[in-house]
């Protein structure tokens, strides 16, 4: 390949047009994220579950789901807007990466439930 080739490339993605893609993403995933906070509740029907650690950890970081969409749609964009320093750089990143922790905490405390507590929501550890 020769260097006039290679430079007719397109470059990669910046980080700011990656930002506000995800901004856009996590926005339209407040609605649906919404849908898991109603129906968390459901996670303490069982008499005796709101004690439990695990249905706890479940339930409430579906709770706070739609929030943390919303707060990151929002961060992502604002960081999108100049990421030459490196703080908004690292606080975009921290606000791209911050659904996905509260999904992951979410599926770790349904794999839990299901393997230490047998899938019983009424559950002490």
């Amino acid at each position: 390949m020769s260097t006039s080739e290679t430079s007719n490339a397109k470059p990669n993605p910046s980080n700011e047009q990656w930002l506000r893609v995800l901004g856009i993403v996590y926005g339209v995933l407040v609605l649906p994220g919404g849908g898991f906070a109603i129906t968390a509740v459901f996670a303490f029907d069982a008499p005796g579950s709101e004690n439990s650690p695990l249905t706890e950890l479940f339930a409430y970081s579906l709770f706070i789901l739609p929030l943390t969409l919303l707060a990151c749609s929002v961060g992502c964009i604002v960081c999108s807007g100049s990421t030459r320093s490196a703080g908004k750089l690292w606080s975009g990143r921290l606000f791209a990466l911050a659904p996905v922790l509260n999904v992951a905490v979410a599926i770790t405390a349904i794999v839990l439930i299901q393997t230490l507590c047998n899938g019983q929501f009424v559950c002490q550890l």
